[in-house]
């Protein structure tokens, strides 16, 4: 299904969005940090980074149009930064 993501995705998504909200910074160390996961902080920094490497950024915009440009009537732009 075109705009879906997949379980892992969406897991990256919230986990990556969560650590930046809770430590106010896109590091990776803090978000992993502001995880708490029970285990080490270096495991959670290395499943993050290679999530990272993995994921699907088109189907991550396939998504967001998918749900925020649904409910507006006129034609808005998005723009994501990947960097």
């Amino acid at each position: 299904m075109p705009g879906a993501l997949s379980v892992p995705d969406k897991k990256l998504v919230a986990d990556l969005l969560f650590g930046v909200l809770k430590r106010g910074d896109v590091l990776v160390s803090d978000i992993a940090g502001a995880l708490s996961e029970g285990n080490t902080l270096d495991s959670t920094e290395v499943r993050l980074t290679n999530a990272m490497k993995w994921f699907d950024y088109a189907g991550l915009d396939d998504a967001i149009q998918k749900r925020v440009f649904g409910i507006f009537s006129d034609p808005y732009s998005l723009a994501v930064d990947e960097r």
